[in-house]
């Protein structure tokens, strides 16, 4: 009896929770569904009181922004510092639908209700899709409050944020902040500066002005960046400076600018890459060969031949893969080369006329410089 009586009452717990649980469950739901209907109503409020708000041939923005937030007030008992998500979404739909002084007035009046100040806090929230919306909206707005929060963004750990930041910068503050955003950039990864070059080459033809400016910055990202746009974009104006990076303290820019140089393809960088070839950096000498493969100059040719024996096997290899641009003289060094004494010089040549006998001597072999 006593075991029957506990049996009832165990089972009656049980009977109580699960339905306590459904209970909650279902409540949730409503909940759920009255708050996405709610917030569709108030967006589709929102939105026909904003076409109201500026529909007028002559808009009168502080009025019109002191209105708003009364009826933001007055419905919904909402602060204009506590903006609503359905305001936000309505502001951002009109948006995309207005273009010109329309969309001018859109844009000041989201700022002067405040709007913007949610989409800010937002900036720092932990999730990496609501930091991405909110860069989204405030890019829409071109909010300029927002811009030193962009700028913070650049040390963000997602790459492709970082490079979503860099463009919503570019929208509010205008092209000019270029140099300000680099320095920003604690690490320019490849990943980031594949968004940032394609940002810079849709400037209609002018970012290389935009980019000369950067070389006289400090910051090693900032120069190094540059000095890859300019051979990114050939843009031939810059040779001299290039050429005279190539001699510079810093191996790394004087990788970059060579690099440059072989891009642009232009003779008087001639002499900086037979200067590099008595660099004491395999890295450099390898760039320098690089270069003076793609200029084709015949003065080069004695040079190449002797880097064979360098004692990097990537200079070797570089070498080797420069001579085959050089046409027959070229390929009767290489061949030479196969019967070396030396196993190295011997080792690269051949490696390099086997790729060439199957059709690949042009292939740019990949380091991490």
């Amino acid at each position: 009896m006593i075991f029957f009586g506990v049996f009832v009452a165990i089972a009656t717990i049980l009977i109580l929770i699960v339905s306590l649980s459904l209970y909650l469950l279902v409540r949730k739901s409503v909940q759920t569904f009255r708050l996405k209907r709610s917030r569709t109503m108030e967006a589709y409020y929102f939105g026909e009181l904003l076409t109201l708000l500026l529909g007028s041939e002559e808009v009168d923005l502080q009025r019109a922004a002191a209105a708003f937030q009364e009826r933001l007030k007055r419905k919904w008992n909402f602060s204009t510092s506590g903006s609503s998500h359905a305001a936000r979404s309505a502001f951002m739909k009109l948006a995309k639908e207005l273009s010109g002084e329309e969309l001018d007035n859109v844009r000041k009046l989201y700022s002067m209700v405040g709007l913007h100040h949610k989409a800010m806090k937002e900036l720092r929230d932990y999730r990496w899709w609501k930091r991405s919306a909110a860069v989204s909206e405030l890019r829409t707005m071109r909010n300029l409050e927002s811009l030193e929060d962009m700028l913070l963004l650049l040390s963000d750990a997602d790459e492709m944020l970082k490079v979503q930041a860099f463009e919503a910068g570019l929208d509010i503050g205008g092209f000019e902040i270029l140099p300000f955003m680099l320095e920003s950039l604690p690490e320019i990864t490849l990943l980031t500066a594949m968004g940032l070059e394609t940002i810079i080459l849709a400037q209609d033809g002018h970012a290389a002005d935009f980019i000369m400016p950067i070389l006289n910055i400090k910051g090693d990202n900032s120069r190094k960046f540059a000095i890859q746009m300019l051979g990114i974009l050939r843009w031939i104006p810059a040779v001299p400076t290039l050429i005279q990076i190539t001699t510079g303290e810093k191996a790394d820019e004087s990788v970059y600018a060579l690099l440059s140089l072989s891009a642009i393809g232009d003779p008087r960088a001639v002499h900086a890459g037979l200067k590099a070839l008595t660099s004491k950096s395999w890295q450099i000498r390898a760039c320098g060969i690089l270069l003076l493969g793609e200029l084709g100059d015949p003065q080069g040719l004695p040079l190449l031949a002797a880097m064979l024996g360098d004692s990097s096997r990537e200079v070797r290899l570089h070498a080797g893969y420069a001579l085959t641009k050089f046409g027959k003289e070229g390929l009767s060094i290489l061949s030479k080369a196969t019967n070396s004494d030396l196993p190295g010089t011997r080792a690269a040549a051949t490696e390099v006329m086997d790729n060439f006998n199957i059709g690949i001597a042009q292939r740019v072999l990949e380091f991490q410089w």
